[in-house]
């Protein structure tokens, strides 16, 4: 399978070998498929199938009723989305799902095998389960975290609670961010211009320095550390 190097860095196939996880992707009833840039693979109140980012970026999109756009997250190569939903009572996402660049994605259509064991009970079904709830545990926490950082009260402390992810997320004070101007202010919930006017004055005040999408945090005191 000529997915098989992308398939090994995803979460829900952690720990598993290449033999198992081919496997697994056929009893999983995967396909293959193909979006254009600006394509939408889904709508909001669609029903979704789990899927795996094979190549390229793809947003979960949040619009509000007056038109605005808020990006509720962003994937890249092995990341994953819909597999929450296979264990609700109703499986519409709640979001669109937006190809931001060319890319492939690999839908799991098999759902009433994603959470039941096959009759054999194998070891990598059982493999896959935890890996899932792991998957499930951690999308839980970084919808916490984005709870937390649009709720700040002001747009300073909003873009510094993302930037201090990040740079927990790349451990590193050098950050280069998934988003551009425009994709950062609707990640945020904010006003582009006010975000760009308040990335200035950070910088003129020496807490960061910036240059399109890369970051370097100056100040630590002013980017604690998230929990």
């Amino acid at each position: 399978m000529s997915n098989l190097s992308v398939l090994k860095k995803c979460a829900l196939f952690q720990g598993l070998k290449e033999k198992e996880i081919t496997k697994l992707v056929t009893c999983l009833g995967a396909r293959e498929k193909s979006f254009q840039k600006g394509e939408y693979l889904y709508l909001a109140g669609d029903k979704c199938l789990p899927a795996i980012v094979l190549s390229g970026k793809v947003q979960l999109i949040k619009e509000s009723l007056f038109g605005t756009a808020t990006i509720a997250a962003s994937l890249g190569v092995a990341d994953t989305f819909g597999e929450a939903l296979t264990s609700t009572i109703d499986p519409t996402l709640p979001a669109n799902v937006y190809a931001v660049t060319d890319c492939k994605v690999l839908f799991l259509s098999r759902t009433d095998a994603l959470l039941c064991p096959c009759k054999n009970v194998c070891p990598e079904h059982l493999t896959f389960l935890k890996n899932m709830i792991t998957s499930l545990a951690e999308r839980n926490k970084f919808l916490m975290r984005r709870l937390g950082q649009v709720t700040q009260h002001t747009l300073r402390e909003k873009i510094a609670s993302y930037l201090s992810e990040e740079r927990t997320r790349q451990k590193s004070n050098s950050l280069v961010i998934p988003h551009n101007r425009r994709e950062l202010a609707e990640y945020l919930a904010v006003d582009r211009s006010a975000l760009s006017a308040e990335l200035s004055k950070m910088q003129k005040e020496g807490l960061i320095t910036y240059e399109k999408n890369r970051f370097t945090l100056l100040n630590a005191k002013a980017f604690p550390d998230e929990e």
